[in-house]
């Protein structure tokens, strides 16, 4: 099994709907209790987020896939957060997978669920390989490692 190792200083997390209801207490976490970089990905700049040595706010729109995917290039983790979840599509899974992160998301809605765990492209896998963390009130109900 795929072991992800603690966040430390020089590692890049980025939270997608960051500046969220749910986001913003998980970036006051990995600031708190990790020495990771935070990316902030929100549709518009987050007002209550501000850039500092650890922190980045990017605005960018899930529905591009180029823009999302650039917007968490380097990051060792990818965590979604938008909501609601039925009405997303799913390109913070894609973005994670296209540049090699591990996945994790906070999804409770079974349909969602289901969308991520039947959309792996066999291509992308091929060429990355990456682990995919569902999350439901708090607990992890599937830990799927993606490997070459």
């Amino acid at each position: 099994m795929l072991s992800m190792p603690a966040l430390g200083h020089g590692q890049q997390v980025a939270v997608v709907g960051g500046g969220g209801f749910y986001g913003r207490y998980l970036v006051a976490d990995l600031l708190r209790f990790t020495g990771a970089r935070v990316v902030v990905v929100s549709r518009a700049a987050p007002r209550r987020v501000r850039r500092g040595e650890r922190i980045l706010p990017v605005a960018c729109d899930l529905h591009d896939p180029a823009a999302l995917a650039t917007a968490v290039r380097g990051c060792a983790v990818v965590v979604h957060c938008a909501g609601p979840f039925q009405r997303l599509p799913l390109g913070p899974l894609h973005a994670a997978i296209t540049v090699g992160a591990h996945y994790v998301d906070i999804a409770e809605d079974h349909e969602f669920r289901r969308l991520v765990l039947a959309s792996h492209d066999d291509a992308l896998l091929k060429q990355h390989c990456t682990r995919i963390i569902r999350l439901d009130h708090g607990r992890v109900v599937s830990d799927t490692p993606l490997a070459r």
